[in-house]
C-alpha cells in the first residue's frame, strides 16, 4: 500500500506526513515523523528505490521533526491532561 498523507495538526497533536512510501503492515509511524520529503536523510534510515520510492519496515526509525510554532507546546498540555485536546 502506498501511503500519501498531508502534514497535519489535529487536536493539537502532530501526525506523521509521508509521501511516496511503502509502510509495511503493522508498522508504527510516530506523530511527527517525517518520510519521502528528504530522500538524502531518508536513506539514512530506510530503503529508497530509484525513483525515490521510500519504503518503511518495523526495523526502521523514521526522522521526527519538531513540530511548527506552539504546536509542540500544545501537545505535551494535551498529553499532560490526557485528553489528546488543548486547552481552550
Amino acid at each position: 500500500m502506498v501511503e500519501r498523507l498531508e502534514s497535519l495538526i489535529a487536536n493539537g497533536k502532530s501526525l506523521p506526513m509521508t509521501r511516496n512510501a511503502i509502510i509495511d503492515r503493522d508498522v508504527f509511524i510516530p506523530r511527527g515523523a517525517v518520510i519521502g520529503y528528504d530522500l538524502e536523510e531518508d536513506r539514512k534510515r530506510h530503503a529508497v528505490t530509484e525513483r525515490g520510492v521510500v519504503v518503511v519496515t518495523s526495523n526502521d526509525e523514521p526522522f521526527i521533526a519538531q513540530p511548527p510554532g506552539d504546536a509542540q507546546q500544545l501537545e505535551q498540555e494535551a498529553d499532560s491532561r490526557g485528553t489528546g485536546r488543548p486547552a481552550r
